[in-house]
């Protein structure tokens, strides 16, 4: 693994760990897999469940390297700190390692797919403060990632949905935990770059994937908000969305069970077998 600076303008530095798993391909043969972890951007990436997972993930793809981001986290950087590093490092894909987006793969879980949609947000409308994307989209092609796939993602900074009252009692994470990491990470009030939620139509009929891969436990307090998201995508973007909630599940139950040192967990195979068929 090797790990480098990236330099964010008016935004603190965050650090990209690249893991190179197939040194031989070149061309459009070299697949790469960006990777935002999740944490409610207030808890850094856990090296026993989150790096075994991605790399599982990158395995089926067969990407031939995985990059996470390491951002700042909350509150030494609040919003939108991380998007700004995020959108960074996809410029360096794009524009100095000159990659298609079709030879990108993007993955997150919780606060790391909240990143991944925000991204997606900023690249069809640039977020203020937040430097645009030069080159991506520019000539009017129609650039589609190869793949976005999302673990848990946090969808919205909303608490009011009944999942969160029924699962209160099932799901490790709760609404006061959601809401200490908004006081830390101190969101705009009804942007949609943190609250995907409020994208509109055209956003989610123009998301640039090839396939979108989503899924979230029965057992979740975001279990009602991803199913919003989910209903909004799929209107948009058709069958290229593969979403499924999962009996029991909790959240992010793929990096719990490998932090656990167990088997992995129904959710992760749904990731790995769509991953398998790109």
């Amino acid at each position: 693994m090797s790990s480098s600076a990236l330099q964010c303008g008016q935004f603190p530095n965050a650090t990209l760990h690249e893991i190179t798993l197939n040194e031989e391909a070149q061309g459009d043969t070299a697949t790469t897999l960006l990777y935002f972890h999740g944490g409610g951007y207030r808890n850094t990436i856990v090296g026993e469940g989150h790096v075994p997972v991605v790399l599982d993930c990158a395995a089926a793809a067969r990407a031939s390297r995985v990059i996470f981001l390491e951002y700042t986290l909350a509150p030494e950087s609040e919003y939108p700190g991380q998007l700004a590093q995020a959108a960074r490092a996809l410029e360096v894909l794009l524009n100095e390692q000159h990659l298609r987006p079709s030879q990108i793969i993007l993955g997150g879980d919780s606060a790391g797919g909240n990143l991944v949609l925000a991204l997606l947000a900023h690249l069809h409308h640039p977020a203020p403060g937040v430097s645009r994307i030069s080159g991506f989209g520019e000539a009017g092609e129609k650039e589609q990632f190869r793949c976005v796939f999302l673990l848990s993602p946090w969808v919205t900074t909303s608490l009011s949905a009944a999942s969160f009252r029924e699962n209160a009692s099932r799901d490790y994470l709760h609404r006061a935990a959601v809401r200490m990491f908004l006081d830390f990470w101190r969101p705009r009030e009804e942007d949609v770059w943190a609250d995907i939620l409020r994208a509109e139509k055209d956003f989610w009929a123009t998301l640039p994937v090839a396939r979108m891969v989503v899924t979230v436990g029965d057992s979740e307090v975001f279990r009602d908000d991803v199913k919003a998201m989910a209903q909004k995508c799929g209107a948009g973007i058709g069958d290229r969305l593969t979403f499924e909630v999962l009996p029991r599940e909790i959240h992010v139950q793929a990096v719990v069970d490998r932090v656990l040192g167990l088997p992995s967990a129904p959710s992760l195979v749904v990731h790995l077998k769509a991953l398998q068929a790109l």
